[in-house]
Order: structure tokens, then C-alpha cells, then sequence
């Protein structure tokens, strides 16, 4: 195909429209923190952009030995692989192994 798995860009090297879209989110995110004055214990909450590539993969390799080997094969195609790849991106960036992360800061400043 056009895409390049885990790149997220296309030959031409434009961004690919989803991951526009989950850049602008996250920038709205991170406006709406800042504009809401949420905080933690670090100080302000950061807003961050991490690879989530391979997790359909791994998703696929649990789902596949889980339930007795049947894995997820008795549900419709592709059923819950999303809540297992999530699953596995949240693991991964708890136990601070998700590799690079973006800081995503606020798109538009405050008034």
C-alpha cells in the first residue's frame, strides 16, 4: 500500500488524515487542560503523542493464545483487538516503554 506501517505519512511525505486529526485533538486537549488550570502533582498535565505501532500486532499474538488458542476467532473480525492493542499502549507507557514521546502543547494561546 501507500502507507508505511508505524510511519503515519505517505510516499509523498504528507501526514496521513487520521494522524491530523489525532495531532488536533491532542492540541485541544492540551488547550482545554491549560484553560481549565487542571494540575497534578508534577504541576501542569502534559498532553502526549507516542507510537502506537505494532500494538494491532501484539493485540493480534494475545488474542490468538488467549481463551484456549481459539483466541477471538468466534467474533466478528477484528472484535476487541482494539481494546487489546489499547490495552497494550497504556501498559507500555506505564511502564515507560512506549519509546519516544511528543509533548503536545497548547494550539492556540489564552486570552
Amino acid at each position: 500500500g501507500d502507507n508505511v506501517r508505524g510511519d503515519n505519512r505517505r510516499r509523498s511525505n504528507r501526514p496521513v488524515k487520521m494522524h491530523v486529526l489525532a495531532r488536533r485533538f491532542a492540541e485541544n486537549l492540551a488547550d482545554a487542560v491549560r484553560d481549565a488550570g487542571v494540575m497534578s502533582n508534577e504541576g501542569h498535565i502534559r498532553v502526549v503523542m507516542v507510537d502506537e505501532s505494532a500494538t494491532s500486532a501484539e493485540a493480534e499474538l494475545i488474542a490468538s493464545t488467549a481463551r484456549g488458542g481459539r483466541g477471538l476467532k468466534d467474533r466478528p473480525r477484528g472484535a476487541h483487538l482494539d481494546d487489546i492493542a489499547a490495552g497494550v499502549l497504556l501498559d507500555r507507557y506505564f511502564a515507560g516503554s512506549h519509546g519516544d514521546a511528543e509533548e503536545i502543547p497548547p494550539a492556540n494561546s489564552s486570552v
